[in-house]
């Protein structure tokens, strides 16, 4: 994969980049605030996986790393701490819809692909299916 293959949009405004190409992380945030709703309106970020598996930490790992910077106006959820994965994930989003009113969630989550993905930030519009990867 060419390293400086900045940005791939389909129509469905999915975006991906290459996490090795590290002048892309300006054009990850462009893509998020386009799916941001307006002021006034709770975000929550879920960081689903477990540290369990080397290849589905990565949820909790960026969760941990979140939490460090205290993002204000950001609540975080599924830290290498307090992970959220399939067997607690619909108990946190029931916490979270009763915690905060109208929500915007961002899920992150590593997932099982195409060989041609490995490394790919894909940023989308749309549900986190965990498990579905490995069924």
């Amino acid at each position: 994969m060419n390293l400086k293959q900045k940005w791939l949009s389909s129509k469905d405004k999915e975006s991906r980049v290459h996490y090795e190409d590290r002048s892309s992380h300006f054009l990850i945030v462009k893509s998020i605030k386009q799916y941001l709703p307006g002021n006034h309106v709770p975000l929550v970020i879920v960081c689903i996986g477990t540290d369990r598996s080397t290849g589905d930490a990565l949820g909790p790992l960026v969760g941990s790393q979140l939490q460090e910077r205290q993002i204000p106006g950001a609540h975080i959820y599924g830290t290498l701490e307090n992970p959220v994965h399939a067997v607690n994930l619909e108990e946190t989003l029931a916490d979270i819809q009763q915690r905060h009113e109208s929500p915007f969630i961002i899920g992150i989550d590593a997932c099982l692909g195409k060989h041609k993905n490995i490394g790919t930030i894909a940023v989308n519009d749309g549900p986190v299916l965990p498990g579905a990867g490995v069924k």
